[in-house]
């Protein structure tokens, strides 16, 4: 399932604008509504936010009994999901 997640361009799309944004908007706007957007983007998958990171821009999930810690990577022009994690 996590797999999925970080293969999906439309979650990808909508974070990298909220990435986008909230870089612009920082110092004017609450990372509480970033937060909400997000996981109303991530519950899809069966699975509940734990924590939201501003700094890093990512968040931890619980997912097949694994924490994951997901953000955004950008290289040479694209960007991806990635996940660590480690077993509950």
């Amino acid at each position: 399932m996590i797999q999925q997640l970080l293969n999906d361009d439309e979650l990808i799309d909508h974070l990298v604008y909220l990435h986008g944004r909230w870089e612009d908007e920082k110092e004017y706007e609450d990372f509480k509504d970033y937060s909400d957007s997000i996981e109303k983007n991530v519950s899809q998958y069966g699975t509940f936010i734990t924590a939201c990171h501003s700094p890093v821009f990512g968040f931890m999930i619980k997912m097949d009994g694994i924490t994951q810690c997901v953000s955004l990577k950008f290289e040479g022009g694209y960007v991806k999901l990635i996940a660590r994690g480690r077993k509950l």
